[in-house]
This record gives C-alpha cells, sequence and structure tokens, in this order.
C-alpha cells in the first residue's frame, strides 16, 4: 500500500538529524508542514519576537527542503482543522514528528491529534529527541534511558524526496505570512538571525571563541549575552 508522509514540524526547524524527515524520505510521497497555531499566539509565553524569529527560520527551512523535492507548507489556524483540510487534498497515511514537552494548550492539542488521527486511521509517529522519557512509572532507569538517547549517531539529511505530484503547487503558499498579515505588533528588538546555518554558526563561535569566558561572564547581563551559548 503506498505510503504518503506529512512531517509536522514544531520546534526543530532544521533539517540534520531529523528523524521525521528521516523517515518521510523512506515514503512514496512526501510533504512538511508548519502551522501557525492561534493558541499559541494567544498563550502567555508568546512573544512577536518568538513569531519574527520562527519566521525567519521557515524561510530558511524551506528554501533548503525545496531544494532536496520536499515542500513546505505553512498554514494559520488549529491544528486538526489544518490537518482535516490537508487530508482532503494530500491524503497522506502518516503523520511524523518530534514529541514535544511543552505547557498546557501543547499538550491538549496533542491529545486531539490523537483522537483525530486515530479516527481518520492516520499513522502519527511521533519520534524522543530529548531527555523526557514519557510514561515512566518509576525514576529507576532513567539516567541510562538518557544516556542511550544523548549518545545515539546523528542522522544525517535526507538526499531527496518523493514528490507529491500536481497538488503541490496548488497547496505551496507563495509568500510566508508576517506579522503585520497575522495581527502581531512589532516588537522592535534586534534579534539572532534565525535558520539553521545561522545557528550552526552561533554554536562553532561559542565552542571555538565566546565561550573561553564562560565561566566568568554568565554572571553578569552585561557579558553573558555574548559568552553564554545562545
Amino acid at each position: 500500500m503506498p505510503t504518503r508522509a506529512l512531517v509536522w514540524f514544531k520546534r526543530d526547524l532544521r533539517s540534520v538529524d531529523h528523524a521525521p524527515l528521516h523517515a518521510a524520505a523512506l515514503c512514496d510521497a512526501a510533504a512538511g508542514i508548519f502551522v501557525i497555531e492561534p493558541e499559541w499566539l494567544a498563550s502567555p509565553e508568546f512573544d512577536a519576537q518568538h513569531l519574527d524569529f520562527t519566521l525567519q527560520s521557515l524561510a530558511v527551512l524551506r528554501s533548503s527542503l525545496a531544494a532536496l523535492g520536499l515542500p513546505l507548507w505553512v498554514r494559520v489556524g488549529s491544528v486538526v482543522p489544518v490537518f482535516e483540510a490537508l487530508l482532503r487534498e494530500f491524503d497522506f497515511t502518516h503523520l511524523l514528528s518530534h514529541e514535544e514537552t511543552g505547557s498546557g494548550w501543547t499538550y491538549s492539542r496533542d491529545i486531539a491529534v490523537a483522537e483525530w488521527s486515530t479516527a481518520r486511521a492516520v499513522v502519527w509517529h511521533e519520534s524522543p529527541q530529548n531527555g523526557v522519557v514519557r510514561r515512566l512509572k518509576s525514576r529507576f532507569g532513567w539516567a541510562r534511558r538518557w544516556a542511550t538517547r544523548m549518545n545515539e549517531p546523528l542522522i544525517a539529511a535526507p538526499s531527496g524526496f518523493p514528490g507529491v505530484g500536481a497538488s503541490a503547487g496548488r497547496l505551496l503558499l507563495p509568500d510566508l505570512p508576517t506579522l503585520s498579515t497575522l495581527g502581531v505588533a512589532t516588537h522592535g528588538r534586534i534579534l539572532q538571525l534565525g535558520g539553521e546555518p545561522a545557528a550552526q554558526a552561533t554554536l562553532d563561535s561559542f565552542l571555538h571563541e565566546r565561550g573561553r569566558g564562560y565561566r566568568r561572564s554568565l554572571s553578569s547581563p552585561l557579558t553573558a549575552t555574548d559568552r553564554c551559548s545562545r
């Protein structure tokens, strides 16, 4: 039976070491989705700078995935109605994402997605990627499980993806939304650049240069912004 995968991007907006992307490359057809959720925009932890950084990162990710043949669709709305509409348009059999440990609204949303995927016979597979081990009956053995996860080898970026057919052009948004089109006021702050290459450069600069003064500089807001890992 042909398999069609929808990769649901949440917080991990990169192409390297991304288990859902790796799994999608093994399917007969694949596409990616990021959903800008009203529940997120209305949550107490949300700030305009978070959305601005996310949109920058999505622009970079969309470009890198397009070069590999994977369209990244960006939709605005609650996740279950968005998935319901995409199921009619793309008819995906598998939903692939990372596990997420977030606040209450993400927990409730994931419960709703699980119920929806079961009702629609869509296989939802969540890949763990952090130290949170779900449904443990005891803390005994947690450190061993954590070490096993942390020591897993990196997953290389796929070399390419199977196409989604003629529907790709119709479904792909020509432009990403903006703060203005989403009704979010500008924040006026200077941000780190979004996107995987900028993140890698920031990490490299910490490991090879900025981190040399880390222990002395982390306690002061005047120096921590430069000397810490960011």
